[in-house]
């Protein structure tokens, strides 16, 4: 009998944490708004968050030194490095499983990323 009672009090108290470790998730996914389950973010909100990203940081979108994210001291090798990273992460073949309308933004980025690199790189050869 006092085997069965201890049983049965552990079922339940594992019961109540169990309960109470779910309620806390669910509540702590309403509050940060967030549906990782069925997640599904358009383009158009996408490309906004990217924008707003753009115009917090008061980033101007032709200057090549703010494309690169270096500053205008930069040398020849730090200037590559943000080129190879910054491609990595637009090139087209990397975010080709996102959808053809995310395939055509980042061939964009990658040519307004590779004219950014030029700019830089025939500055410092001038100078």
């Amino acid at each position: 009998m006092n085997m069965s009672l201890s049983a049965e009090l552990f079922i339940l108290i594992y019961a109540i944490i169990t309960l109470g470790t779910l309620t806390w998730f669910g509540l702590f996914l309403m509050k940060h708004n967030k549906n990782h389950f069925n997640q599904k973010i358009g383009l158009e909100k996408k490309i906004s968050k990217m924008e707003d990203f753009v115009s917090k940081k008061n980033l101007d979108p032709d200057n090549p030194y703010d494309i690169l994210g270096v500053s205008r001291h930069a040398t020849r090798m730090e200037v590559l490095r943000a080129y190879k990273r910054k491609l990595k992460q637009y090139h087209p073949d990397m975010v080709s499983h996102r959808g053809d309308e995310w395939s055509e933004i980042a061939q964009e980025k990658t040519l307004k990323i590779q004219w950014a690199k030029e700019q830089i790189l025939n500055h410092l050869k001038a100078a």
